[in-house]
């Protein structure tokens, strides 16, 4: 699934590496408006997601998911 509600806000270039970065800003209401009305979803994570949309990017995070 694309990350529906995603918007790019900032981005830079690193001038030592040549990478590329992008902050991107993600609008969680859209995302569980999308996930609630998707079919291709397992029900289980579908709900889970709903519950707990609005810290699972810190849950990821502090677990070491997030950079």
């Amino acid at each position: 699934m694309n990350l529906a509600g995603a918007k790019i806000v900032a981005r830079w270039k690193d001038v030592k590496t040549g990478n590329v970065y992008s902050l991107a800003e993600l609008d969680l209401k859209h995302v569980k408006e999308t996930v609630q009305g998707t079919q291709d979803m397992n029900a289980d994570l579908r709900r889970y997601i709903q519950r707990n949309a609005e810290n699972i990017f810190d849950k990821v995070a502090t677990q070491g998911g997030g950079r």
